[in-house]
């Protein structure tokens, strides 16, 4: 039979059942799904366990009349003089306890259904809950969505942090990545949670994302867990809970979790713990709410500080090309394979296949004038001429030029609009020629177009009845005392 068969055949609920599971008195088969089959030997011993306790007899004592260490004489002998001591409901019980013992002297003999109601209804005209199994079950939590959210709050923190180490500290664009950039993300955030969440469950029973829905971890005994017991705990939410971040399976495995949680049945790692609430104050949601919008924030912010190249102020022609790199991941341009190495020139990777271009495009040659070590100018000219066919415009080449050292003037600032308005700039006028200048930093482009017409930014088309085709273009990047 089901959980929720014997629930209603024991008159126990869940929570009771798992406790007694947790003692070593049943030991139901599990199946394949996750769920428990329980025997009818099940039933009946829980029976017998809701009508000793009933009665206040003690764990212990139990236990040890389900392993015949003591009689059922003994075991009520002993309880009949407890009970002496007590008055009203203790006296019923004792009477009970007296007319069990003059039935009969093994529990193979006797019927618990009829003694239970006789509790029950004593219960019922005392309005007295002395006779209502206590204590026998280890807190939990069914409550799926209030954890749901608990853990989403806890992977945002590790998802912003990894974010944060990627924007400030490795200056690796968050956008634009590869598959292995993201199984990389997926990695990193798994990382983190493995090392935090067992050290905050060891030392503090809890988690920043458990702390304000006030949910806490402890073990059977109500003690903080060891960190071998917590770490085991987050493993096995990775594995079996959250199925490693992987998608789809992830969300079968939140499904099944879920599915689980909603049927009041233990999740495996909780098994054998205490998953306590402290309360079901609504203002726990309220500050939830505010959490979560001041971890929105931080990620804007963070998104936002991307901006910022990985160098600074004067730029070196090594800090010039990284800077050059990184927005060229930022804004996923890509220049036919090439990449601009740290000498300032064109570097294509050997491994690379070549791409099918729609134009034609040539690589220019970077050109960089200095003080004092210190980059100056960046240019570059181009002059094709007699090619009758679609020609890029070098949009991409002058948006990446300006930004790498526009962005590097300190005077930017995280909510400065500047760079969109370098995008804007550069795009109108790739085709057609721009003067542009931020602060100190200008940029202009030179264009002279015959045969040839704006199509779009990015092209060039020729005309079918020109005469001869010429494009060229002057390119130059300044920063300005």
């Amino acid at each position: 039979m089901k959980v929720k068969e014997i629930e209603i055949r024991s008159g126990m609920d869940r929570s009771n059942i798992r406790f007694y599971e947790r003692e070593g008195f049943i030991n139901p088969e599990r199946l394949e799904n996750g769920y428990r089959e329980y025997t009818e030997d099940d039933l009946n011993k829980l029976v017998w366990i809701k009508l000793l306790r009933s009665l206040q007899i003690s764990l212990d004592e139990v236990k040890s009349l389900f392993s015949d260490e003591k009689s059922l004489l003994e075991v009520l002998k002993r309880q009949v003089s407890d009970l002496e001591e007590a008055k009203g409901d203790i006296l019923y019980a004792q009477q009970i306890c007296e007319k069990i013992r003059q039935s009969g002297s093994h529990i193979s003999e006797l019927n618990p259904y009829e003694y239970l109601e006789l509790l029950e209804k004593k219960e019922v005209v005392s309005k007295h809950d002395y006779f209502t199994v206590k204590k026998d079950r280890l807190p939990q939590v069914f409550l799926p969505w209030t954890r749901f959210f608990a853990r989403s709050l806890d992977l945002a923190l590790y998802i912003l942090l990894w974010m944060s180490i990627q924007v400030f500290y490795l200056h690796v664009p968050l956008v634009n990545k590869s598959i292995r950039g993201l199984i990389l993300d997926v990695l990193m955030i798994v990382f983190f949670m493995i090392i935090f969440e067992p050290i905050l469950i060891a030392t503090t029973g809890t988690t920043i994302g458990k702390s304000v829905f006030g949910l806490k971890i402890k073990t059977f005994e109500m003690t903080k867990l060891s960190y071998g017991d917590a770490l085991r705990r987050t493993y096995l939410v990775l594995m079996d809970g959250m199925g490693l971040l992987i998608p789809i399976y992830s969300m079968i495995r939140l499904f099944k979790s879920y599915k689980l949680c909603s049927d009041e049945e233990v999740l495996q790692w909780d098994e054998g713990l205490a998953y306590d609430l402290k309360d079901n104050n609504k203002l726990r949601y309220f500050a939830a709410g505010g959490v979560s919008i001041l971890v929105l924030l931080l990620f804007i912010l963070t998104f936002k500080a991307q901006v910022f190249p990985p160098h600074r102020g004067d730029l070196t022609l090594k800090e010039y090309t990284e800077n050059f790199q990184y927005y060229q991941k930022l804004l996923g341009v890509d220049f036919s394979g090439y990449t601009l190495s740290d000498t300032g020139q064109w570097a294509e990777p050997s491994d690379r296949e070549p791409d099918l271009l729609i134009g034609y495009m040539e690589s220019p040659m970077m050109l960089y004038s200095f003080n004092d070590g210190i980059v100056d100018t960046i240019s570059f000219n181009i002059n094709i001429q007699n090619k009758r066919q679609t020609l890029y415009t070098y949009d991409n080449h002058m948006l990446v030029s300006y930004l790498s050292m526009a962005g590097a003037q300190e005077t930017i600032g995280l909510f400065s609009n500047k760079m969109e308005e370098v995008k804007t700039v550069v795009s109108k006028g790739a085709s057609e020629g721009f003067s542009h200048i931020i602060n100190n930093v200008s940029a202009s482009a030179e264009v002279e177009l015959v045969g040839y017409q704006n199509t779009s930014p990015q092209f060039v088309v020729p005309l079918d009845d020109a005469k001869e085709y010429i494009y060229k273009v002057n390119f130059s990047v300044k920063k300005n005392d």
